[in-house]
């Protein structure tokens, strides 16, 4: 990770074993100490690859991806108004 790493939406599931949420949530951390942009969202109950996932606690993450990515840009940004992590 750089200056050049683009902001970051990580979606996973709690019981996903390929993007384990605990490294997700040290990448997102490192990626935010550099000013840049990123959240993280834990999903209860599921695995990896989602998808859509309709009727589900996922439900709704790629509008709330496209709203995070669609913020403006750059690290002044970043540090006035910090991503969340959630879990």
């Amino acid at each position: 990770m750089n200056g050049r790493t683009p902001l970051t939406c990580a979606n996973v599931g709690d019981e996903d074993s390929i993007a384990d949420r605990c490294v997700m949530r040290l990448r997102i951390e490192a990626i935010r100490a550099l000013g840049i942009p990123a959240v993280l969202r834990v999903y209860q109950g599921l695995r990896h690859g989602f998808g859509l996932d309709r009727c589900t606690a996922a439900e709704g993450w790629i509008d709330e991806a496209a709203t995070f990515w669609k913020r403006p840009r750059g690290r002044q940004q970043a540090q006035q108004s910090p991503a969340s992590i959630m879990s």
